[in-house]
């Protein structure tokens, strides 16, 4: 697997999956889901249970949680 470099042009173009946004976050895909789940991060649904997010919302869970006022 490789790193996700959050300024990468294709990362602003597409959706990520919970995979890529665990490896951004630096988390497990579980705590995307819970996460997920929770309301804390939004996403995308494509169709059933199968989910995306765009780099806006990560952006919007990271700066949510910050406690560098310089993020928010």
């Amino acid at each position: 697997m490789s790193i996700i470099n959050p300024d990468h042009p294709s990362v602003h173009d597409r959706l990520l999956d919970t995979a890529e946004v665990a490896e951004w976050l630096g988390i497990t895909e579980r705590q995307v889901a819970r996460a997920r789940q929770a309301g804390a991060l939004k996403c995308v649904r494509i169709s059933g249970s199968a989910v995306r997010h765009t780099r806006a919302q990560v952006e919007a869970f990271i700066a949510a949680r910050s406690n560098d006022e310089s993020v928010k």
